[in-house]
Formats: C-alpha cells, structure tokens, sequence
C-alpha cells in the first residue's frame, strides 16, 4: 500500500471523478456551481471551503455602551449585505436598524470598496460620526440617514490606526498602531523604533532613535499574554518594551523566488537550549518623549510580560515567568521613577504555572484598592482576590472547572462577572457566571449548551452575550445580570443548502489507555450518511499542551472564539466521504492541573497510547468505523503527534498527513521547554523523541506538508526527517512550499493546495465507503 512520490504527486481529477463525483457536489452544493467537479482543483477546493466560511454570516454584535445601564446603545453586527449598525432602546426592548454599509457608501458617494471608518454614534443627539474616501461625516440617524455636515477631513491613513509592522512571517501576527484613552493620538512603530502620532499627522510627535534589527523597540503586549492599553488611563504616559535580542542565533528564512536568493534572520524567540530574548520597559512622557525605564532587576533568563495599568494611573503591573515557567513574579512598576516592587510569587514543583497567553492574569478591581489573580494552585484555575500590597483576601471563584475571562466587577454590587468551563458534565463549554467578592453565591448564569463570550454594560446591568454550540448557529442575547434573556439582537443566517450538507457532530466520553481517566471528543460523519456502510476514519488531532484541539461552537461562523473555522477542512472531508474523529487527550488544558500536567516532562510519551484506545472503544460500539482504514492528520504539534501515531501504533494507524510538523525537540521554539525541561537537563528526552528515531516502525503511508519560510517550526524539522526516511528506506509524499510559513494560508492560494493534495492522499490510501459485510 505504499506510496510513491511521483504518485502522490499526480493524484487528480481522474481518481476523484471516478471515486466521488457527484457525491462531493451533492455534499456540498455551494460550491457546485463554482466549478465543474470533473475539474477538481486547487481553486475548486478553496470554493468549497470559502462556501463553508460564507454559509454562515453573523450572530455576532460588537456593541458601543451608552453611558449608563438604562439607556439606549448600539452594535454592529454582520449580514450577508456586510456590516450593519443597530440600535437597541432597553425601555421599549426594541431594535432599530440605523444604516449599513452599501447604504453609507451610497449616502457618501464613495465607491464600494472604500474603507469606512464609523468613530462613534451618539443615541442621545441621533448622530454619526464617519470617516470615507478621506472626509468626515456627520450622519443624522433619528430616522433615514442623512447627511447632516460633511467637510474634507484627514486621510483615512493619517485618522485611524495603521498597519506598522509585519512584525512575524505569520499570518495575522501584524502590529497596528494603538489608540491613545481619548483617540487623539497613537501609539506607534517606525522601523526598528517607537513613537506616538497625533491624529491626523503624518509624521510622530517624538520617536525614538536607537532601534535597530535586532534590539528593537516594540509595543508594551507581547505576543503572548493578553495585555491591557500600554497607555495610562489619562493619556499621559505610554509604556513601550525594548526587545533584546542580540545573543539569539535565530532562524534563517530563504527568499527562493526572487532573481537570487535572499536570507533574513528571524530573532524575535530563541530555539530550545539558546539565549532568550530580553526585555526591557521604559515609560515615555506622551507630551514630550522623556523616558524613564522600568527598574526590574533579577535573572535576566525570563519571560518578562506588560500586563495592565492600575486604574489609578500611578503605576502598572509587570509578570515575570522563570524560563522553565516554574514561578510567576507579579510586579508593580511606579509610573513617575521606574522604581519595582514584588507584589507576589507563584511558584510549583510539577510543572509550569500557567501557558503565558489569555486570559489575562490580573484585572485590577475599579477603585484600585486591589486586584484579582488566577491561578490553578488549587487543582483548577480560579480568581483570588488580592490587597495591593499582596495579601490574600478571598478565594472568589472555586469549583472543579478552570474559570476564564473577567467580564465584569461591580463593586458597590458585589458581584464579578467572568467565564468558566463550568458545566462539568460538558467541561468544554464556557458559560457566563456570577459570583460575589468575597467567593460566596457563585452561580452559572447561561444554560445553553456550548461557548458562549459576553461584554456588560457600564455598571454591570446587563450583558450582551454572543453563543453558539454544534448544533447551533451564533447568537447574540441581552440578558439581565441575573442571567435572564431580555431580547435576542442577533441571529446568524444559515444558508440553506449548508444546513442540508452539514451534520453536526456526536459528542462521546471514552476511556484513556489506563482505563479511568474519561476523554471528550466528537465524531463528524458524512452530511448522506449511511449507517449500512463502512467508513475510513481520519483522526484530526493536536496534542498540544496549550489549547485543546476543538472547540464546541458552530462550523462556518469564522470566530476563532467558539472554533468554528477549523471545522471547514473537517467538512471537507466529510465531504469526501470520511467520519473524522477528534479528542483531547491528558496533556491538554481544559479540565485542570491534573490532567493538563498529565505529560508533563515526559511528553508526547503515552500520547498516542491514549487516543488509540479511545479511538478503538468508540469502534466498538460503532460498526460503521472502519479501524482496519484509520488516518491521523494533524498540523504543528499535531503534525508531530500525528507522526508518532503511525511509530506508535502502527496497527492502527495506516496513513498520516504531518502539516508543517516538528519532527526534532531540539530544533523547537524554547517553548518546548515548557513542557520537558532544557536541554541540558533531559537531552536524552529530546533525543528520544525526535521523530527521526522511530521511522523505522512506520508501516503506513506518509504525507508531509512544509513551508520554507517557518519560524515557529524551522523547515531543517522538515530536512531532518526527510533524511531519516531516505536512510531508512520509507516512501513518503511531500508538499513545500517556497515563500510559506508556518499555517498554510500565509502565501497566495497554497492551503487550498495543501487541502486538494490531503483529501487526495486519504481517499487513496484508505479508500471510500463501502457496504457493509
């Protein structure tokens, strides 16, 4: 069953009219008439996945707050016309439409693919302010828009944030300017230095001048935690970080497409073992650029990360995580002098304290007398309530279940408003709660199945609460603080045909390999499923210990929020007739310290043991699955794992497609560290565990897909394991990507390439359904 390069290679439109034809546009009739099937492409393929993006259109509500609880406000929502602006009269429970964007670019006379920028609009004067084609409007809204002033104004590039650094070959990763507390001017970078500009100037007020390639100046957030405005809550001061990064080797990236080749070195994070990058705060004067650095003394082998200002505006907070993110070293940094005190340290033996990404860690309480902190040394994390001077006060939030996000904190109210996975029995769900300020009356106040995110009002009367669930499409509700719905201001439209293709998924509880421990994952199957058939499983996995590979939102939806554009390839080959199966294994967070520690130091050991056993007790019970065809596919760390389900259990495993994979622990981004210590103090892991050591088990047929220009996972991973195959004798397919980073969407057209020639792959390694013995 082996296959050969130059076959991979030439899988086309013949196999796929033969094998699945009609089957595919009748599984996915938004794309139908897009192309014909019997051409089945690259751009036939991103038809279909956007089809699956442009099936579903809003539910969503970006909403603008009055300045109280009790009166009218507005939100912008998506429709499959584009963007619309609503608005919501809380006494009358009555929505009101005010324009939209075809209907602002027709009032404004600009073209209809001219950015409109919508700064504000006042409900209690019935205005709007708008910025197009480089004027300013102001818009009548008390019934049919009109115009009610318009005067040249500044250029849309000199009015509104801007793009000022492509700060990372990755897609997204890019840097705009930040506005100041009022908007009147920006944060923002020129070149390798830092600056603010005022608006409506073309040039900065003051900027530095020392920046260089690789000792730049950045914004005060990383890329990492989730961080709050750099500048102080009158205006007055920003903070800026200066990243050092000139004891880091870096990653060299290839220009292969150019008349010569070109080689940039990308420095920003070190590999596993090196130097890291070190960071340096500096506080500017807004006014006058006079700068005053932060005095954080201390090992200089850290993560150091700017996390918010106090409301006060007297000083901020800074995190410090150990190397190995063992101790987490909270901060208070004096705006006026620089000076640093330590609040408090957090500090394990078992592994890490937290991944350093949202949510945030700390949010100081309103009045500025103190400050909640998460943290899961308690077996889940939880919000304790801290004195500014570090005393415990309350453990406010508890419960078997990791709490998230703060939404809201009412004081004179004593309530805090925040997120939590807190239905126990669908620990991936995340519901809106409600507890007091001293941990008592904790209670879930959303009840609908799924993920569900919120803003709240000024003072926490009411809620605007956007949710979706598997089988449901995005939704937008107001509820009152007791968890209430007032009105629903939202709903996603569905195209029609996408309902009949799509078939939401099952959801199961499985055994891990020692019998006990419960995994959670979900079966997808065919939208024309036929219980009478047998049918080749792919497994979709991730096995990463930072984020759990699916999310239990609704697929088309875009919202990386409730992870419903990572359904899209899983439609897909649906689509091509396969039941994909996904699940998040111990190792992976979610469902507290235990079980996300599970692996911890010896990871990916007994990964694969894990989702093979689950994979076959599902089997069981499922005659439809077909555990004599079973593929894994998986991208980045599901790359990886995705490899060592094939070295791992063989028998199972009969097909593997490794998406820009790590395939050496050595030649990682540090962040491997994380989970298995240094390099100097467990070589022997690192060494064990490159897939390079264990392609001599693998029996099945492999697909691997890179990108010349990755820097989270250095294409010599690619390089290294290519030449383990070639010395050990195993075929193998390989797509690459010249120019391409680490997800497949960073260049042109080239994931709907990667999709085609990962549909093309399975449906020949594992074959179609079939009836039944």
């Amino acid at each position: 069953m082996l296959i050969s390069l130059l076959r991979a290679s030439l899988v086309c439109a013949s196999l796929l009219r033969a094998s699945l034809g009609a089957t595919l546009v009748l599984a996915a009739p938004l794309a139908a008439a897009a192309a014909d099937a019997d051409t089945w492409t690259s751009r036939w393929v991103r038809t279909f996945l956007d089809g699956v993006s442009a099936s579903v259109v809003g539910g969503d509500a970006q909403v603008r707050w009055g300045d109280d609880d009790a009166g009218p406000f507005w939100y912008a929502t998506r429709t499959p016309d584009g963007t619309a602006y609503v608005a919501f009269d809380p006494q009358e429970r009555a929505t009101r439409r005010l324009f939209d964007d075809a209907g602002l670019r027709a009032l404004l006379s600009v073209a209809p693919d001219a950015a409109l920028d919508v700064q504000s609009i006042d409900l209690m004067t019935d205005q709007a302010v708008v910025f197009a084609g480089g004027r300013r409007a102001v818009i009548d809204v008390s019934g049919a828009p009109t115009i009610a002033s318009i005067a040249d104004g500044p250029a849309d590039a000199v009015d509104t944030p801007q793009i000022v650094r492509e700060s990372f070959p990755i897609a997204n990763w890019n840097r705009r300017e930040i506005p100041g507390p009022d908007g009147a001017a920006f944060a923002t970078l020129i070149g390798d230095d830092f600056g603010v500009r005022r608006r409506g100037a073309t040039t900065p007020a003051f900027r530095t001048a020392d920046g260089a390639p690789d000792h730049q100046w950045h914004f005060a957030g990383d890329i990492w935690e989730e961080s709050g405005s750099p500048w102080s809550p009158d205006g007055a001061r920003i903070v800026a970080r200066r990243h050092d990064m000139r004891a880091v080797p870096g990653v060299p990236i290839v220009d292969y497409l150019g008349r010569r080749e070109r080689v940039d070195m990308f420095k920003y994070w070190a590999r596993a073992g090196e130097p890291l990058p070190k960071t340096q705060f500096v506080i500017f004067n807004a006014e006058t650029g006079a700068a005053t650095p932060a005095a954080l003394e201390g090992d200089p082998d850290t993560h150091d990360f700017f996390i918010d200002w106090s409301p006060s505006g007297d000083f901020f907070a800074v995190l410090r995580y150990a190397r190995d993110l063992s101790t987490q070293t909270l901060y208070f940094v004096d705006a006026a002098t620089g000076a640093a005190r330590t609040v408090l340290t957090d500090a394990r033996d078992d592994g890490w304290v937290k991944w350093p990404s949202g949510p945030p860690t700390l949010v100081f309480l309103p009045s500025g007398d103190g400050f909640l902190f998460r943290s899961d040394a308690d077996g889940h994390f939880q919000w304790r309530l801290y004195a500014l001077d570090g005393a415990l006060v309350a453990k406010v939030t508890h419960g078997p279940f990791d709490s998230g996000e703060i939404i809201a904190i009412d004081e004179a109210g004593d309530a805090v408003f925040f997120l939590a996975q807190s239905d126990t029995t669908h620990p991936y769900d995340v519901h809106l709660n409600r507890v007091s300020l001293k941990g008592e009356e904790q209670r879930q106040l959303t009840t609908l199945r799924g993920v569900h995110r919120a803003t709240a009002s000024p003072g926490a009367e009411r809620f605007v609460v956007t949710h979706a669930h598997l089988d449901r499409p995005p939704r937008t509700d107001l509820l009152d603080r007791d968890g209430t719905i007032v009105a629903t201001l939202a709903e996603a439209s569905v195209d029609a045909a996408f309902r009949q293709s799509w078939a939401p998924p099952e959801e199961f509880v499985a055994k891990t390999a020692d019998g006990e421990t419960d995994v959670h994952g979900l079966i997808f199957k065919p939208h024309d499923f036929d219980p009478a058939l047998s049918y080749p499983v792919i497994e979709r996995v991730y096995g990463g210990m930072q984020i759990p590979v699916m999310k239990r939102g609704y697929p088309g939806d875009g919202a990386g929020w409730s992870g419903g554009e990572y359904y899209r390839m899983i439609n897909y080959l649906n689509a091509l007739g396969f039941v994909v199966v996904t699940m998040d294994a111990p190792g992976t967070p979610g469902r507290g310290r235990a079980f996300n520690l599970a692996t911890h130091g010896d990871w990916p050991n007994g990964v694969i043991d894990d989702h093979a056993a689950a994979l076959r007790q599902i089997g069981e019970t499922r005659p439809y699955m077909d555990l004599a065809r079973v593929g894994v596919d998986g991208n980045s760390w599901g790359g990886y794992i995705a490899g060592r389900a094939l070295t791992d259990a063989p028998d199972l495993y009969r097909a593997g497609a490794l998406s820009v994979p790590e395939t050496d622990l050595l030649d990682h981004v540090h962040w491997i560290e994380w989970q298995i210590g240094e390099p100097d103090e467990n070589m022997a892991h690192y060494e064990a565990n490159a897939l390079s050591a264990h392609v001599d088990k693998i029996a099945g047929d492999l697909l691997i897909l890179a990108g010349a220009s990755d820097v989270n996972v250095p294409v010599s991973n690619t390089m290294k394991l290519l030449d383990a195959l070639a010395e050990a004798d195993k075929d193998y397919a390989l797509v690459f990507f010249p120019g391409t980073n680490h997800p497949h969407q960073g260049r042109g057209d080239r994931y709907a390439y990667a999709v085609k020639r990962i549909g093309a792959f399975f449906r020949e390694t594992l074959g179609a359904p079939q009836p039944r013995d």
